[in-house]
């Protein structure tokens, strides 16, 4: 798990020194790639395997709840992205756009 959100940390600093991708597809897919190894995975998946575990659930289960669990994880990461960008910080209790001014984009 740690080696998947460093690997994540990796990809978000490389997004903010390299070239600008390509095109709108090629941005997506980059993005997609930093919140699922940087937020994701171990916001959602990776505890829900876990407890999986611990529970001593089968493999099949484990990859189920992988399955269904990860795109939570990005859901959830995409919101507190755009609550990032056009939130209340008042509500929020960070400020509004300040992955934008650092570079970040939605990611």
């Amino acid at each position: 798990m740690h080696t998947e959100v460093i690997t994540g940390q990796y990809l978000d600093l490389l997004s903010e020194v390299a070239s600008a991708p390509e095109n709108e597809e090629q941005a997506v897919k980059q993005a997609r790639n930093v919140l699922t190894y940087k937020a994701a995975k171990y916001s959602t998946e990776y505890p829900i395997a876990l407890g999986c575990a611990l529970a001593d659930g089968s493999e099949e289960l484990r990859s189920a709840l992988s399955e269904a669990y990860l795109p939570l994880g990005e859901a959830f990461q995409l919101r507190d992205d755009l609550l990032g960008v056009f939130g209340d910080p008042s509500v929020t209790g960070k400020p509004v756009g300040d992955d934008l001014r650092e570079g970040r984009g939605l990611n």
